[in-house]
């Protein structure tokens, strides 16, 4: 991954998500430990919504397990104090997915419950200079859109282009759906004075206008039969693999 592109873009979270054929609520604190070998921080479990949240820290960022009755969500989440450019990220796009595809892999292999389903979730941000800036980028990575880079303030599209799984074959499609927006994140900072100071706390803020890129790419829905365990990490990395081709290329086909 190495095209100026995707480099331009910085990691808010990442997911992977199967959905078990049997629920796995109950087995949440067996399911955390026996990948990340260590007690987590919190655990919460909701028994009328049958789920449970697990919860603590992994390699320096958060690491969060999501159990429902029929769908299972690691999720990778940066620090409090992860701040870059006003930011709360993981880091670059081109560096930061490595090692949680490595630990998912990981998972797949040994102890992911049957399933008939998997994801591959990001979510990335890219700063700009400025609104027009940000225009500008999204119509650059959006061929099938023309957005007026000075006269638009708002902005999302969403879109969904299915394809052929090549890895195992046997007809199995993707959903490869990807959100555009165009956003402004604000970024506050307090300095803290001395308390016999006259002056409170001095505040300043920041706007930053930012390409934000929510990818989603799954199996198809359709696909009701169980995915054989020994494939499990090859439709992943594919999923891994058609997330990191639209964050480079944009919108295709």
């Amino acid at each position: 991954m190495n095209d100026p592109q995707e480099n331009k873009w910085k990691v808010e979270s990442l997911r992977c998500t199967v959905f078990p054929l049997h629920s796995v609520v109950d087995q949440a604190s067996n399911v955390w430990q026996s990948l990340i070998k260590s007690v987590p921080e919190q655990i919460r479990n909701q028994p009328k919504q049958q789920t449970t949240t697990v919860e603590g820290e992994w390699t320096n960022v958060r690491m969060r397990l999501d159990i429902r009755n029929n769908q299972l969500d690691w999720r990778v989440l940066p620090n409090p104090h992860a701040i870059f450019e006003g930011l709360r990220i993981l880091g670059p796009y081109d560096k930061a997915p490595t090692a949680f595809q490595r630990l998912m892999q990981q998972w797949l292999t040994s102890d992911c419950p049957p399933t008939n389903r998997i994801a591959y979730g990001a979510v990335l941000l890219q700063p700009q200079d400025s609104r027009v800036s940000v225009n500008e980028a999204l119509n650059s990575l959006l061929p099938a859109v023309d957005i007026d880079p000075k006269d638009t303030w708002d902005f999302s599209y969403k879109i969904n282009r299915r394809r052929d799984l090549s890895n195992i074959g046997r007809g199995l499609q993707i959903n490869r759906i990807s959100t555009w927006s165009a956003v402004e994140i604000f970024s506050a900072h307090v300095e803290i004075k001395r308390h016999d100071s006259p002056d409170g706390p001095l505040k300043t803020q920041r706007v930053l206008p930012v390409c934000r890129l929510e990818l989603d790419i799954n199996t198809v829905v359709e696909h009701s039969n169980e995915l054989k365990s020994q494939d499990l990490n090859a439709v992943f990395n594919e999923l891994v693999e058609s997330a990191n081709e639209i964050a480079v290329a944009g919108d295709i086909i």
